[in-house]
């Protein structure tokens, strides 16, 4: 990831995943195939205007063959991308939880540092 085109983008606000997220479980559920599976990536500054929309949809998701990585950038507070990632308790929407954990957040720092490391293993 090159830092200067991460420096160079300027993240707006309000940050609302609502969208794309019932895009990608739409397309989930139309494909109806065993053969795909949809990953889908979120560049974030730690801001969600829609959590509640967010978690209710990651819960449905949850059943499809989704996955989505969040990226964490900027020094914004990661609390609630942590949340979604779920690592310490199932997420949950109300009285339904999700099926299977299908976030996975990683912070800028902590990516820097494994490409980083991959690459001093290649030099």
């Amino acid at each position: 990831m090159d830092h200067q085109c991460i420096i160079s983008v300027s993240l707006g606000e309000p940050t609302c995943y609502r969208e794309v997220l019932e895009y990608a479980a739409n397309d989930a559920m139309r494909a109806g195939s065993e053969v795909e599976y949809t990953v889908i990536l979120l560049v974030t500054d730690g801001g969600v205007t829609d959590i509640e929309d967010t978690k209710r949809i990651l819960v449905r998701l949850s059943e499809l063959p989704v996955s989505v990585g969040v990226v964490g950038v900027g020094e914004g507070d990661m609390s609630i991308m942590e949340q979604l990632d779920s690592d310490k308790a199932r997420l949950s929407h109300g009285d339904k939880q999700a099926s299977r954990d299908i976030v996975q957040f990683v912070g800028e720092k902590t990516l820097y540092y494994v490409l980083k490391m991959k690459q001093n293993r290649f030099d």
